[in-house]
C-alpha cells in the first residue's frame, strides 16, 4: 500500500515523515526531491501463522510513505500542482494540518483543511475537463464512446464546480 502526505506547507509532514523513517538530525531547508520509505507492519499473527505452518518464506506487509517534492518541476507551475500531480499514484492520502503557532502563523487547522481541499478539487476539475475534452474530440473523430462515462465525469464536474469534495 502506498500512501502520500499532503498538506500546506510549514504543517508538518516533514517532521511526520521523518519520525516514520526512524530519521535523525537537521533537515535541509528546501526539498527538491520526492521521498518515500518503506515501513513493515509487525503482525503478532504472521509470527503465529509461521511457526503453525512452516512456510519457507514469511511475508509480512509493507507501507509506502511518499512525501511530494515541494519545488515546482516547470516554469509558472504551483508547487500544490505539483504535490498533487505526484500523489495521485498512492492509495490513500494522509492530510496534514497544522494545529501549532509557527513563524507567526496561529493554528488554523480548519482553514488549512479546507484551502487543501479546495486545491483536490481544483485540480481534479481540471484532470475530468481535460478527458471531456479528450471524449469529444474522440466522438468527432468516430471512435466509439461509452455513454456511462461520459455522464459519470459530466455529473462529477458538476460535483467539482459546487465545490463538493
Amino acid at each position: 500500500m502506498k500512501l502520500g502526505l499532503i498538506g500546506l506547507p510549514q504543517s508538518g509532514k516533514s517532521t511526520i515523515f521523518s519520525a516514520i523513517a526512524g530519521a535523525r538530525g537537521e533537515e535541509k531547508a528546501s526539498r527538491s526531491d520526492q521521498l518515500i520509505t518503506t515501513v513493515t507492519v509487525p503482525d503478532e499473527r504472521v509470527e503465529l501463522l509461521t511457526k503453525v505452518f512452516k512456510p519457507k518464506k514469511t511475508t509480512h506487509a509493507h507501507i509506502e510513505y511518499l512525501l511530494p517534492s515541494q519545488a515546482p518541476s516547470a516554469a509558472g507551475a504551483k508547487a500544490e500542482n505539483v504535490v498533487l500531480t505526484q500523489a495521485r499514484i498512492c492509495d490513500a492520502l494522509l492530510h496534514v494540518t497544522r494545529t501549532f503557532a509557527t513563524g507567526g502563523l496561529e493554528p488554523g487547522s480548519e482553514a488549512d483543511f479546507w484551502k487543501t481541499a479546495e486545491e483536490m478539487i481544483l485540480s481534479d476539475l481540471v484532470v475530468a475537463e481535460k478527458r471531456i475534452k479528450r471524449m469529444e474530440l474522440d466522438a468527432k473523430r468516430g471512435k466509439k464512446q461509452t455513454e456511462e462515462e461520459h455522464s459519470l465525469i459530466t455529473a462529477y464536474r458538476k460535483m467539482m464546480e459546487a465545490d463538493a469534495p
